[in-house]
């Protein structure tokens, strides 16, 4: 029969091997590199059009009384002038319908504490009803883009939780804070329909400078030099510079080759071990690193290639990571929303 000290000593034993293998263990070190450059519209205007005018049209409160102010901010073109002039120019309209509040009428058993059983609570869900129409007319006078922007939806449950026993009850509170409870959520939809406005005008219309944190994987692990990894990050910064300052493009595709000679070699050392210098973490993420690189050297077929490899190695990894699978999927879809924006511009 095994002793109570040789079970404690074996349970001792085990714990210290699992924190050597996990706390040890080597992991990508993610670093945030940025890069500045055009985003340029998904629905380019004419070459023609340089200068718009906005026109805001929606019913006042005490937060919207400075429509113009609310004009400059929300309906803007990057990339082009305002102007006051009506006349040759682009127009922006965007005009609010009328916000309806509608409620239903929700029951729910409820234990009442006062009377020691289960009763009937009452609560109010809102919603509301907010279309909203934008347009763009050009300078020769034609509509070019509309949109009704709907707005139907939950918005809150009135007195839930606090529980009301009668309909009249209900009501009754109901009634005394509609006003100002009205005015919060006209207030709260408002902000929401404009910021959606100014995103839909940047994203279609634009000509938009962005700055990106890109995530670039390095090496770290206890004892362990990842010296060639943290070299081909100086490469990617240095290409990063090159885009952020407009600079030859054959030199940032010298720097992005140089990061991806260092990234294949160490592909090499590709082990399923967790102890190995190249790791299966590690290896997932030197495959987005690739995918990355061969982004912005506007190769994209290259660039899904890796990104994909990366997907599939990290589903098939004894432990695939969630976080890794969010950032190689989130780079995907900006990739290719790059490579779209591209194409309906005639830069591909």
């Amino acid at each position: 029969m095994i002793s109570y000290k040789t079970k404690k000593l074996i349970g001792f034993t085990i714990l210290f091997m699992f924190i050597n293998v996990f706390m040890f263990a080597q992991k990508a070190d993610m670093k945030n590199i940025k890069v500045s450059y055009t985003q340029l519209p998904l629905q380019p205007l004419n070459e023609s059009i340089k200068t718009y005018n906005s026109v805001l049209s929606m019913d006042i409160t005490l937060e919207n009384t400075d429509l113009d102010k609310l004009s400059n901010q929300y309906l803007k073109l990057y990339g082009y002038k305002k102007v006051e002039d009506q006349n040759d120019v682009l127009i922006i309209n965007a005009k609010f319908g009328e916000f309806q509040f509608n409620k239903e009428l929700i029951t729910k058993d409820v234990f009442n504490v006062n009377q020691g059983k289960n009763v009937t609570g009452y609560y109010y869900q809102i919603t509301c009803t907010y279309p909203v129409n934008l347009s763009l007319i050009s300078n020769n006078g034609k509509t070019i883009f509309e949109q009704t922007i709907k707005h139907n939806e939950k918005l809150l449950n009135f007195d839930f939780e606090k529980w009301t026993y009668s309909t009249a009850e209900l009501n009754t509170k109901l009634n005394a804070e509609k006003e100002e409870l009205f005015t919060d959520l006209k207030n709260k939809c408002d902000k929401k329909a404009l910021s959606e406005i100014k995103n839909i005008l940047a994203s279609n219309f634009s000509i938009l400078p962005v700055t990106k944190k890109i995530k670039i994987a390095s090496g770290k692990g206890k004892n362990v030099n990842y010296s060639d990894l943290e070299s081909a990050i100086q490469h990617m910064k240095k290409a990063f510079e090159m885009i952020s300052s407009e600079s030859d493009f054959e030199g940032v595709n010298t720097e992005l080759n140089k990061a991806i000679a260092i990234w294949e070699n160490a592909l090499k050392e590709s082990s399923g071990s967790k102890k190995a210098r190249i790791n299966e973490t590690i290896t997932t993420m030197l495959y987005y690193n690739i995918g990355v690189a061969y982004w912005w050297m506007l190769d994209f077929a290259k660039a899904h290639e890796y990104s994909n490899k990366a997907l599939k190695y990290n589903l098939a990894c004894s432990k695939p990571s969630s976080s890794n699978e969010k950032l190689i999927n989130k780079a995907i879809e900006d990739m290719s929303d790059y490579e779209k924006r591209l194409k309906v511009n005639g830069k591909l």
